[in-house]
């Protein structure tokens, strides 16, 4: 009899166990998730809880923390801006994060609406990480002065853009193997009087 009390408490905590395993796979469809876990792409701005506006620049800045992957790893990745499980609500232009470490875009007001739901995905088109390509994320971050909706999503925000064949461009690396700089847009560096 103690030995069948011994079985049957096993196989409770055996159960208990697999579904904590299981809630740990949902749980790590979370951007937030993945962004403390995979830090890679250490997204720095927007931060959780800042605010960008519909219409007007906002920057994305992201360090290397020196983690496998590394940025130089990750290599072009495809951007966008997100919200819920991966729902796209406006792409954004290409970018090599292993020579450069921001962009700027400008979100796109009817593309959703005000909300703190917004995040940034980078997926690599050059690493893989288990059969899917490495996606890295931002924290959550608001967006103010929209007019949107995600249940309409608006089709000229979600259409691919294509990915520059300077950012793919093998051509791009010295004879050394260290990469050259490929300017992809310009920025005025002069102070104010």
């Amino acid at each position: 009899m103690y030995s069948l009390k011994a079985l049957a408490l096993a196989l409770v905590v055996a159960l208990d166990a697999f579904s904590a395993v299981q809630a740990t796979l949902y749980v790590s469809l979370d951007p937030i998730f993945f962004a403390n876990l995979l830090r890679d792409i250490q997204v720095i701005q927007p931060s959780s809880g800042s605010t960008c506006s519909g219409g007007q620049p906002c920057t994305v800045q992201w360090l290397d923390d020196g983690t496998n992957p590394l940025n130089s790893d990750i290599g072009v990745t495809t951007c966008g801006l997100y919200t819920g499980d991966m729902q796209l609500v406006q792409s954004i232009p290409a970018v090599n994060v292993a020579n450069t470490q921001s962009l700027t875009f400008t979100p796109i007001p009817d593309a959703g609406p005000d909300s703190s739901d917004y995040y940034i995905a980078f997926t690599s088109q050059n690493l893989t990480v288990n059969g899917t390509n490495f996606t890295g994320y931002s924290s959550f971050f608001s967006l103010n002065n929209m007019s949107g909706s995600f249940s309409s999503p608006l089709a000229s925000a979600t259409s691919t853009i294509p990915i520059p064949s300077t950012l793919t461009d093998s051509s791009a690396s010295t004879e050394t193997g260290v990469l050259v700089t490929i300017t992809v847009g310009s920025v005025d560096t002069s102070l104010l009087p």
